[in-house]
């Protein structure tokens, strides 16, 4: 391999597995170093991924700095109407309604052109044509585990209006050919699903409310299945709160104000805003993003010298216009409209690596 130029090595190392991409680093220190400085997604700062709900197309913003036009670039345009669950390490998760309960799961990657279809869950065969709720994205997550380097979707317990309940944790790994059950322990720890979901790090989030008791986040450690509450950062009704994460950490929004755990210890009031906060994901290396729903409009706030453990106030000055839109969200910050961000780094590993006689498009 010492006459293989390093162009040549990058392009083989950069369609590894990211488990085995990583233990590649140990063979040499030239493999080393490329991993490390030549791999795209191990160094460059995640774009700004914005995904219309009703064009069911993925676009990128082309800049976030002073110098932007606003403009973005389209990535993904599936030919199903998909709802994407989230963006990781250059996959996107999708769902789409179906047949089945649950709905349909497929995992793609825009730069590729693959596309993944898992499978369904194992209530959904015991659903098959039952309508009675179609919005089912709200409890799924997508999940890299840093330690296996796997990709997880994680499904967690909720109750879709007594048409159907989930007490435990169902979790599918890339690369395997069944849904895992994992208890989430005798009260079921039931998701409020406005809250959002959201994994970090090989841990999955959710907010849970139970009669007469203060809301609790519940975190599920992919590495070992437990599942632990703890309490927030301030008290707030259900559908006034939210998660989101801040520079890979867990983010409490209650607006307009956003909480950071800090160690997994602590919580700290990171943020204020005077404009809304996009959902789901707002802040990009130096710069934090805000929406305004009157103008259809996102705009970049960079922040520079801030103290990580100093509040920081989003005001409506010094910023900048980073998209426009047709359509704007129908509401302030509590998203329930057409465009939600998300983090997106760009990867070329292919979703072979990960089939097992499952689908493969191109």
């Amino acid at each position: 391999m010492d006459r293989v130029s390093t162009d040549v090595l990058v392009e083989i190392l950069q369609r590894l597995p990211h488990s085995r991409r990583r233990r590649a680093r140990h063979v040499c220190r030239r493999w080393r170093d490329v991993v490390n400085n030549g791999i795209t997604e191990t160094w460059s700062t995640p774009k700004l991924l914005i995904w219309s709900r009703r064009q069911a197309v993925a676009y990128v913003a082309d800049d976030l700095s002073p110098s932007s036009t606003g403009s973005c670039t389209e990535l993904w345009r599936p030919q199903t109407h998909y709802h994407l669950i989230a963006s990781c390490n250059g996959l996107l998760c999708m769902y789409t309604r179906g047949d089945i309960m649950g709905g349909a799961i497929t995992v793609a990657n825009p730069s590729t052109g693959e596309t993944m279809s898992l499978p369904p869950m194992p209530c959904a065969a015991n659903f098959i044509g039952r309508h009675g709720w179609e919005d089912w994205h709200g409890a799924y997550s997508f999940a890299y585990h840093p330690t296996t380097g796997q990709f997880k979707v994680v499904h967690v317990p909720c109750s879709y209006e007594r048409v159907y309940d989930f007490h435990a944790v169902h979790v599918f790994t890339l690369g395997n050919t069944t849904w895992r059950e994992v208890s989430a322990g005798p009260s079921g720890a039931m998701c409020k699903l406005e809250a959002g979901v959201l994994s970090i790090h090989g841990m999955t989030y959710w907010v849970t409310i139970t009669r007469g008791a203060a809301a609790k986040i519940v975190s599920f450690d992919l590495t070992d299945d437990r599942v632990i509450s703890a309490t927030t950062p301030v008290p707030a009704r259900h559908d006034h709160c939210r998660l989101t994460e801040v520079h890979e950490r867990l983010g409490y929004i209650v607006w307009p104000d956003v909480w950071v755990l800090v160690e997994g210890k602590r919580w700290i009031h990171r943020y204020s805003f005077e404009e809304g906060i996009p959902r789901h994901h707002f802040v990009y290396g130096e710069y934090v993003l805000t929406c305004n729903s009157s103008s259809s409009s996102f705009y970049g706030h960079r922040l520079v010298g801030s103290d990580n453990n100093n509040l920081v106030l989003i005001g409506q000055d010094k910023k900048v216009l980073v998209a426009k839109w047709a359509y704007a969200p129908q509401s302030y910050y509590y998203d329930s409209g057409n465009y939600v961000t998300f983090a997106y780094v760009e990867t070329m590993e292919p979703l072979s690596v990960y089939s097992k006689n499952k689908q493969i498009y191109f």
